[in-house]
Formats: structure tokens, sequence, C-alpha cells
């Protein structure tokens, strides 16, 4: 359980994927919507406002239900992984699932499966298969 600062900048770590989505496995990626990758809500300082505003919530009525709890009198807060995993926001519809707040989604969702800081997670991602087979495919193509 990590204890987080509320209202410091951290502004610096959304910064480390700048270059996201610039190499050619974006271009041959499609998402299976197999909700595999959601088994956690990550946390990211940025976003946290944007799904605040998109759910008409303050920051610390989203903090509360979806991250942890508020302590130190409002100034930090402490994740409660029961809250986050699986990602509370992940939806079902029989076999799809698809996200409730995509359009204001976190970073490390928006960067899975290629440009995350730990990678796919250990998770089986179909999607980055198919892309790594096409990958591979293409290399013994031209060589």
């Amino acid at each position: 359980m990590g204890r987080y600062t509320i209202n410091h900048d951290l502004r610096e770590l959304i910064r480390q994927g700048h270059g996201m989505r610039q190499d050619r496995r974006w271009d041959l990626f499609k998402c299976h919507q197999c909700g595999k990758c959601c088994v956690e809500l990550p946390y990211d300082p940025e976003s946290i406002f944007g799904i605040a505003k998109f759910l008409e919530l303050d920051v610390p009525q989203v903090i509360e239900k979806y991250y942890g709890r508020i302590v130190n009198d409002g100034k930090a807060w402490e994740s409660e992984d029961q809250k986050r995993k699986p990602c509370p926001f992940l939806r079902a519809d029989g076999a799809w699932k698809s996200c409730a707040i995509y359009s204001v989604r976190p970073e490390g969702c928006k960067s899975y499966p290629f440009d995350t800081d730990c990678g796919r997670a250990g998770i089986d991602c179909p999607g980055a298969r198919i892309v790594y087979v096409k990958l591979k495919r293409g290399r013994s193509l031209t060589s």
C-alpha cells in the first residue's frame, strides 16, 4: 500500500511517456476488447482531475470511491487495492469489454500494451501477440 500526496506536481511522470505511439507497433495494434489489461485502475495524477470532472465528482470523492482513503487531514491518501482491482470502470457486455471512462482514462491505460513502465505486466494481450507475429513475419520477408 502506498501513500500519496494529493496536491503535488507529478507531471514529470507523465512526461516520461513523451514518445508514445511513435513506433510501428501502434500502427499494427487493434484492441480485442478482452479486458485482460484492466486488472487495476492505475494512479495518474493528471487524469484524476479529468475523471473527477467526467464523473461530476470532486477529486477527494474520486480518491475515496476508486483509489483508497484520504488521510493526514486531507493532505494525502493511501491506496486500497480492493478499490482499484479489478478496474472499477471495466464494463462487460458478454465477451466484449469496454471502459466507462475511456475518454479520460489514465495514461497507463492509454499506453498499454507497449509503452507502460512494466510492459504487459505478465498479461497475455491478444492484440499485442498479433502485432509481434506480424513484425516477426515482416522481418523474415525482408531478410
